[in-house]
């Protein structure tokens, strides 16, 4: 079986997305990786402090029971989310603007250790997911994507779309944004009513966007919504159940 590096930790990751954590001997702190190859400053700054270094073995561990509850579909949609967290949010500062890590240089330590709290929240909330029998609750609902700007010609780009959800006393309240193939954004949010059928509708003008359960996804069915959406944009079709996060 093909074997290759994560480029940004410590971690093995096979060929079909999942990352095995495995753990390290003699190192300054225990972490989910050996910590004597560690070379990039983000890999450093786990070793170098023992919360972090604590979190990152709590997540490991985390991740691993998760993919060991969910079936095929459900382990492919967490192990997309988690190798975009490890590449494009793990690294970011919780501030505008602030620093962030990168393979040559050192962000913010704080950032970096409330990410991984936030990514242990995530998790907690799919197992909860998972045990209430893949009802739709109240979050974020998360599906990592790509998509290539006209200015970057064919060189994707990490993208996410985002439904958000919280239940009021007699509505919900919905905010969703998609990225086209063109990085184009498709964004809506309001109050959706529920329907006879159980499923919610939420009107914008002439927008029709309807949210229903099924097969343990949200299905989402939008018409007449382009005035809504840049060019080549559209509102994502489906966010799997086992996407909700706890928010940004």
């Amino acid at each position: 079986m093909t074997i290759k590096k994560l480029k940004e930790v410590g971690a093995i990751c096979l060929v079909a997305g999942f990352c095995v954590f495995h753990g390290a001997q003699g190192t300054a702190h225990a972490a989910s990786f050996d910590c004597k190859k560690a070379k990039a400053p983000i890999e450093k700054a786990i070793c170098a402090d023992k919360d972090i270094s604590a979190l990152d073995e709590q997540l490991a561990s985390k991740y691993k029971a998760l993919l060991g509850t969910l079936d095929e579909a459900g382990k492919g949609v967490v192990k997309k989310e988690q190798k975009y967290w490890l590449s494009n949010v793990r690294g970011l500062s919780m501030a505008e603007g602030g620093p962030r890590w990168t393979d040559t240089q050192q962000g913010d330590v704080v950032s970096l250790k409330t990410r991984y709290q936030k990514r242990l929240q995530d998790l907690d909330m799919k197992k909860k997911m998972v045990e209430g029998g893949y009802q739709m609750l109240s979050g974020m609902y998360v599906m990592p994507t790509e998509c290539i700007a006209p200015i970057q010609n064919d060189e994707p780009a990490a993208a996410m779309d985002e439904l958000k959800l919280e239940f009021k006393t007699d509505k919900l309240a919905v905010s969703i944004r998609s990225i086209g193939g063109s990085c184009n954004i498709c964004a809506l949010e309001g109050f959706a009513e529920k329907q006879p059928d159980g499923a919610y509708l939420l009107t914008e003008q002439a927008c029709h966007v309807t949210f229903a359960v099924k097969n343990r996804s949200i299905m989402v069915s939008a018409k007449d919504c382009e005035s809504l959406c840049g060019a080549g944009a559209g509102f994502s079709p489906e966010f799997p159940l086992i996407g909700i996060t706890s928010g940004k």
